[in-house]
């Protein structure tokens, strides 16, 4: 990873990622456990912040939100949210869709490029909202 990669990426970190964590957790009741392996959501033949900035929100983030809204509509299923969900795991290593992500023994990972079917959003949130609500 460049220099350029990492200076986008703590950018990220320091004033994004916050507001979609509060998020996250105000919208499950609890505060959601996260390990986001930043390092693997970069791609060195990219450097520009508005396109990491979008693909992040567009591949990883908005779709997660809108799984999590889904899932907590009611008491129900934040309850089944809270005891079932221990982590949720980003990593950009591998993966073009909700194909490529897992539910196992409360850990949610979810496997996509950063920059891969970035369009794809709703995709992503069908295959993740039925692979959770199978599970939980």
């Amino acid at each position: 990873m460049g220099l350029a990669q990492k200076r986008i990426i703590q950018d990220y970190q320091q004033n994004e990622f916050p507001k979609w964590k509060e998020q996250f957790n105000a919208v499950a009741g609890f505060d959601v456990p996260m390990d986001i392996k930043w390092d693997t959501m970069q791609d060195e033949g990219y450097s520009d912040k508005a396109m990491y900035f979008e693909c992040y929100q567009q591949v990883y983030f908005r779709p997660l939100m809108n799984v999590m809204k889904h899932l907590c509509q009611d008491d129900m299923g934040k309850e089944a949210v809270k005891a079932s969900l221990k982590k949720i795991v980003i990593d950009g290593t591998d993966g073009s869709g909700p194909h490529n992500s897992s539910f196992d023994n409360g850990v949610f990972l979810i496997k996509h490029k950063f920059h891969t079917n970035t369009d794809y959003e709703n995709d992503r949130v069908k295959g993740w909202t039925k692979l959770l609500e199978d599970k939980l």
